[in-house]
């Protein structure tokens, strides 16, 4: 998001990379605020001002001499206040925007002619309303009105993700089996695991939980007790175990499942269910537990909550602890993380074990390495970085590639020991699926052959690397091949006659057609998505985006060509559009065009929970110091109404970044989505990219925040791709890597 976000908000991430799951569970981490144009964000405990020796330089024997920044003409613009940032919402990179209440102009006008007549949809506006509301059965006698099935379908849908609408267990787990890839279903089989104790049978819950296995509190009690009362003692006994250990209970919901569960419950299991509750900071149930467990766990637990809660006598309680206690892995963990909070990077360090972790919760622990590993790199440290990443014991994919990864990268780049970071990069290669993460792992496998002078190996991996040609790391690939044949943007698919009737015939392209004709409808965007993920098959995945852009919705084709690029499925037109009104001069049309795409997916009505707005997500402050700047009319309400606005005022302050960093797009990216102070720092800590002995992959790569980086690496491979479509051609320019250090005259 634009800098104005960052200043006025003072909102940061987490520092872990989400590369394999949409993701997921990202960390926000509040900063105080600072003003507009200011001198930056307050640093978290692992970022730093100062200059570091971690520079990442290529070898060189003299120290290149810093070159001062050349600073843009900045607006005239009042300091605000700074002021607490609000918790922010999760998203994906890229996903500001939120379906509005009522809907903004959108970029381009629908296309596609009206689907239900007017009768029927206002029976299915007049339906759905119901179902909202909760009187299924009122909304269901609307429905069946318009004789559509498909009507009566999404009236359902509707109700069964409403709360209190009276459905029974067997209506709902009958839809979800007969509607599988109807939108939101992880949400419909959470509500109906809520009410199956009540509603369903034993037998009726044995047999759906056995095909379904529950994933809530609720659900997994209800699994139990059908077992228990069919008479299945064995797994009644291992359903309520694990029910217990895992799950999360009120004091009056404890009381209620020991009475009937707990004759199976063991003191082990008590011991598990105080570790899970604490690593889940969940301190009142866990102050619950204490009875139920031994004494020395009960002790321990109770310095752990005393952490957690950050007591002032929590170091007074860890010395009376006796020596055979204090080796308790929870125990070391919260004590972890205590001294990080307080900027004790040093002791937090040398609480970490030696060994690969074998404690529960990896995934945890796992953060906690790569925060103090990233630490000991920015004052220096490589060895040690890569003795605590190297230790990791990450179990999910997500973890084991980005910890193999960071590996690989600290071996080849500061330890100079390219045979090391080979067998890293391969392990990253084999763990992930995603395109951008499989060029990921390929170009720097590439780079590690290369070091090791085996130009066949390193030609083979940039191969690998290069196929996926819309990816930032397959585009860095093709800068260090020389083949005469390399991978090109793909043609549109031209649907057959037979291919678009069986898309057109499909439920949901029923749905999504209906949906579209109802003004307003928060619905239409989560059944586009779903019909995209219904197929496996390119020509459907086209098709669907294409739908979606004959609605008006070319933010909705975006992404489904984004959804489709991480299942290696590229789709140009209409992953990546042009607006249909003249962009200005400067900068390069590809670069802003880069940038609406990343921020807002170029929907004009976009606006984040922090209030910035339109295609390139302009908060009104910022976009009022650009209109003072260049003597435009300020209107708030056309940074969503009118697209061209928008982004004449969003090119200006653009434009104003590019300037700052000389040319250097990276840096522009990354000040637009973290501030420019923050690229000022970066290039201090890890040394400025547009100096000729500084390494600017490496320096993309030490960006402390997951989002910038991610943020950067986005934004450049959509340059390269824009590149190709504004100059009418399929090939991708092979020069990304001389891109990342270019210095364009302003």
């Amino acid at each position: 998001m634009c800098y104005s976000y960052w200043c006025i908000k003072g909102l940061r991430t987490d520092p872990k990379v989400f590369y394999e799951s949409g993701m997921n569970r990202k960390v926000g981490i509040l900063l105080s605020a600072v003003v507009i144009f200011g001198t930056g964000l307050a640093s978290p405990s692992w970022s730093t001002d100062k200059p570091s020796p971690a520079q990442i330089t290529k070898p060189t024997k003299q120290k290149a001499e810093a070159r001062k920044p050349v600073t843009a003409k900045k607006p005239d613009v009042k300091k605000q206040p700074a002021a607490k940032a609000p918790t922010r919402p999760k998203r994906k990179p890229g996903t500001a925007a939120r379906e509005p209440a009522v809907p903004a102009p959108r970029l381009v006008a629908r296309a596609e002619p009206e689907h239900l007549s007017a009768r029927d949809r206002e029976l299915l506006m007049r339906a759905m309303q119901g179902a909202s509301s909760a009187r299924w059965p009122t909304a269901r006698d609307i429905a069946q009105r318009t004789n559509n099935p498909v009507l009566l379908d999404i009236t359902q849908w509707v109700a069964l993700r409403t709360s209190g609408a009276i459905l029974s267990f067997s209506d709902r787990i009958s839809f979800i089996e007969t509607h599988p890839q109807w939108p939101s279903m992880a949400e419909i089989k959470r509500i109906t695991e809520s009410i199956a104790q009540d509603s369903g049978g034993p037998d009726e819950r044995l047999r759906w939980f056995a095909k379904e296995p529950p994933v809530t509190t609720p659900g997994k009690v209800a699994h139990a007790d059908a077992a228990l009362a069919a008479g299945d003692l064995p797994l009644a006994e291992k359903l309520a175990r694990a029910s217990w250990i895992s799950g999360r209970f009120d004091a009056s919901e404890e009381r209620e499942f020991m009475n009937r569960f707990g004759r199976f419950i063991t003191p082990e299991d008590h011991r598990a269910r105080l570790e899970e509750l604490l690593y889940a900071e969940q301190r009142p149930a866990a102050q619950r537990m204490l009875d139920r467990v031994d004494t020395p766990k009960a002790v321990v637990a109770a310095v752990r909550m005393s952490l957690i809660e950050k007591t002032s006598n929590v170091e007074r309680l860890i010395e009376k602890l006796p020596p055979n206690f204090a080796s308790d892995p929870g125990l070391i963990y919260d004590r972890i993380k205590w001294q990080r909070a307080r900027n004790r990077e040093d002791e937090a360090r040398a609480l970490l074990p030696t060994t690969p972790d074998t404690a529960p919760r990896p995934d945890l622990w796992w953060r906690e390495r790569q925060l103090l590993a990233r630490d000991s790199l920015e004052k220096g440290n490589a060895r040690e970085a890569y003795t605590i990443i190297q230790n990791h014991g990450a179990l999910d994919a997500v973890s084991i590639s980005e910890a193999e990864w960071y590996a690989g990268w600290l071996a080849l780049r500061f330890l100079k020991d390219p045979n090391a970071a080979l067998q890293h990069f391969q392990k990253v290669y084999d763990t992930v699926q995603l395109a951008a993460n499989l060029s990921r792992g390929a170009y720097w496998a590439g780079r590690a052959a290369d070091d090791l002078n085996r130009p066949d190996i390193a030609t083979d991996w940039y191969r690998r690397a290069a196929a996926h040609i819309t990816t930032y790391y397959g585009q860095l690939a093709l800068g260090r091949l020389s083949d005469p044949t390399l991978p090109q943007l793909p043609l549109d698919p031209n649907p057959s006659a037979q291919e678009r009737t069986a898309f057109e015939n499909k439920d949901l392209t029923k749905a999504v057609r209906a949906l579209a004709d109802v003004t307003g409808t928060p619905h239409l965007r989560p059944f586009l998505l779903a019909l995209a993920d219904s197929s496996d098959f390119a020509m459907d995945r086209h098709m669907a985006a294409e739908l979606a852009n004959r609605l008006g919705r070319i933010d909705l084709g975006v992404w489904i060509a984004r959804q489709a690029g991480r299942d290696r499925i590229i789709i140009i037109t209409h992953g990546f559009p042009v607006p249909p009104f003249s962009l200005p001069s400067s900068p390069e049309r590809a670069l802003q065009l880069a940038i609406m795409r990343q921020e807002s997916n170029f929907d004009s009505g976009a606006q984040s929970p922090a209030g910035a707005l339109g295609l390139m997500q302009l908060m009104p402050p910022t976009a009022r110091a650009m209109a003072k700047l260049t003597k435009q009319p300020y209107n708030i309400s056309k940074l969503k109404s009118d697209p061209a606005y928008n982004v004449r005022l969003g090119s200006v302050y653009l434009n104003s970044l590019v300037a700052e960093f000389d040319g250097s797009y990276i840096m522009a990216a990354a000040g637009y989505n973290a501030g420019p102070s923050r690229a000022k720092q970066w290039a201090r800590t890890f040394g400025d990219p547009r100096l000729p002995n500084v390494d600017a992959v490496d320096w993309v790569e030490a960006i402390p925040f997951s989002e910038t980086r991610n943020y950067v690496q986005r934004v450049m491979e959509n340059v390269m791709v824009y590149r190709a479509i504004l100059g009418e051609v399929l090939t991708v320019p092979q020069t990304l890597d001389k891109e990342l250090k270019v210095a364009r005259p302003r």
